[in-house]
């Protein structure tokens, strides 16, 4: 079988193509269109794309494919179910727990036939502060490295756990794109001033992803590049492949059209590089509906979509890097004036 000759395109020529197609002189206005105060079009080539090579470049040294974590949110309201609720998820193939814990529960029945050597346990950002640090306590007898996980809520005591993420920037999905990145690389300039250790391995960065599917891809991107330029601008440098950046896709009214956006969007967060997600199904049928669909949506995309074994899915594109650049550009100077 040959391959199909395909001719190079210049923009003139697509140009010219699009006018007659669009019957229209002038295309820009039409065809262009704004992410925030970042303007881009609809033709890139290499020549747009030059300065823009460093982007390629930084993601082509993370030398490993994204294998990133699916995770399952566990509401803890009653301790049983809860428990019945992990364990199910664990059995059915998810990779960590997110638990949400609002009162003072007993850690032998809620963690109860569950081994974090063998999954990630993490919690919400609901969670007590104690709660949190009682699933320490109750596996206090196990070798602190085979801890995987984090927490979005600070508690200093647990400092100590070396696989234990404790360090959380969030960003939401309905702020603007570019002031919401700039205020995020705050928040990360203040821990790298605040005299903490290792926090390349303490950092954990959560993204509520808007339905905007291109602007999730690039702002996944640019936290990762942009969290390491600051930290080299600091006489900090860390990898960025230490960046952790969990994602969970913004649920839509309905769930018929949350169960279609949390695909596409959550192939965004892939696609950007996120390294653990989770999905949310609000107004289903039932809990136990909710539940297996959110794990069958991240099954998907990872054995029936092979979403989990490219380095870097965009890698290659023009449109991508371009953007890449124009937007930590914006924010860049957003931040530094």
């Amino acid at each position: 079988m040959t391959g199909i000759p395909f001719t190079k395109t210049s923009w003139a020529e697509w140009a010219e193509a699009v006018k007659s197609d669009l019957k229209k002189d002038e295309i820009e206005s039409v065809l262009g269109w704004d992410a925030d105060t970042v303007r881009m079009g609809a033709y890139y080539d290499d020549r747009e794309a030059h300065e823009a090579r460093y982007i390629s470049a930084f993601f082509r040294e993370i030398t490993h494919p994204t294998k990133w974590k699916l995770y399952q949110l566990i509401k803890v309201n009653d301790v049983q179910l809860a428990n019945s609720e992990a364990v199910t998820a664990l059995r059915q193939g998810v990779d960590g727990l997110l638990f949400s814990i609002e009162n003072q529960v007993d850690p032998t029945v809620l963690y109860r036939d569950i081994l974090p050597q063998h999954c990630a346990v993490s919690f919400t950002g609901n969670s007590l502060p104690e709660a949190v640090t009682s699933f320490f306590t109750h596996f206090s007898d196990l070798d602190q490295t085979k801890f995987h996980g984090f927490s979005l809520t600070h508690v200093p005591s647990l400092h100590g756990y070396p696989n234990f993420r404790n360090m959380p920037i969030e960003l939401s999905a309905s702020e603007p794109l570019v002031s919401g990145l700039s205020h995020a690389l705050g928040e990360f300039d203040r821990l790298l001033h605040s005299g903490a250790e290792n926090i390349a391995d303490s950092l954990i960065v959560m993204v509520h992803g808007s339905t905007s599917f291109y602007q999730e891809i690039v702002r996944l991107r640019a936290i990762r590049f942009l969290f390491s330029a600051l930290a080299l601008h600091s006489n900090q440098p860390i990898s960025p492949a230490a960046i952790h950046i969990h994602f969970v896709p913004q649920p839509e009214e309905s769930y018929e059209s949350t169960l279609i956006s949390n695909t596409s969007i959550g192939i965004a967060g892939i696609t950007g590089g996120a390294n653990s997600l989770h999905f949310q199904l609000p107004n289903a049928p039932s809990a136990l509906f909710s539940a297996q669909m959110n794990r069958n949506v991240g099954h998907i995309l990872r054995e029936e979509a092979f979403l989990a074994f490219e380095k870097d899915p965009v890698a290659g594109s023009y449109f991508f890097d371009v953007f890449t650049h124009k937007l930590c550009q914006a924010v860049w100077q957003h931040y530094t004036h």
